[in-house]
């Protein structure tokens, strides 16, 4: 409707936009100052609107709301191995540079590895990779060829674990409808701990369920 308009018009002819031929312009000096240029604006705007239309605008608008949902959830995503994986961000304390973890004797929990001083407090480190079904590898470097080895504390009410990671990528805002389901043959030790997949760049990272991993270290160090 309105290229309609547009293009059959005066002002496009003889007008401003046109040859300038109109004898109007010695008197308007532009087309957006004569009668027949406003008038048509007018008309434009008195039109009824066409059937459909407002439909159309609600289901355009409505579409356009659920693609643009929220990011309401967050996790800390890091790299055991060669393997990418996250956890809720609302579970992580801190993120700490490597300090001595000193083996504790007469233990016999697989994943324990000892205490670490945690800013003067001494905590429990436990590595994940044989809980997350991760083989140890040789050190990989990253896109800089610098190692970046961390510690992330996770803590959930009065427990707090330390975790040694070989790299942080950082935390990741994304919906929870962006985690992709885990098939439904997935029956290894690593997808007992996972709710899906959540691809952020050129990461896929295994979306760890925080409460499983909690209930399993406490299980597995006590």
């Amino acid at each position: 409707m309105i290229e309609s308009i547009m293009n059959n018009s005066c002002w496009n002819e003889i007008g401003v936009w046109g040859n300038n031929s109109c004898t109007e312009l010695r008197k308007n000096y532009h087309c957006r100052n004569c009668q027949v240029f406003i008038n048509s604006g007018k008309e434009l705007f008195e039109k009824s609107t066409p059937a459909g239309y407002l439909n159309e605008w609600t289901e355009i608008i409505a579409k356009e709301k659920i693609e643009d949902e929220k990011n309401d959830s967050s996790c800390l995503i890091f790299r055991l191995g060669s393997e990418w994986f996250g956890v809720d961000s609302t579970f992580v304390a801190e993120v700490t540079e490597p300090s001595q973890i000193h083996s504790l004797p007469h233990q016999k929990s697989i994943i324990l590895i000892g205490i670490v001083n945690v800013r003067g407090e001494i905590k429990l480190a436990v590595e994940l990779n044989s809980l997350l079904g991760v083989e140890s590898s040789e050190v990989i470097l990253n896109k800089n060829n610098k190692i970046y080895l961390r510690h992330i504390v996770i803590k959930r009410n009065k427990e707090s674990w330390v975790i040694p990671v070989d790299e942080i990528f950082g935390v990741t805002k994304f919906n929870e409808k962006k985690i992709t389901s885990l098939p439904a043959t997935a029956k290894s030790a690593k997808t007992n701990y996972l709710k899906g997949f959540l691809k952020t760049g050129n990461i896929e990272a295994g979306i760890i369920t925080s409460d499983v991993l909690f209930e399993a270290i406490s299980k597995q160090v006590f």
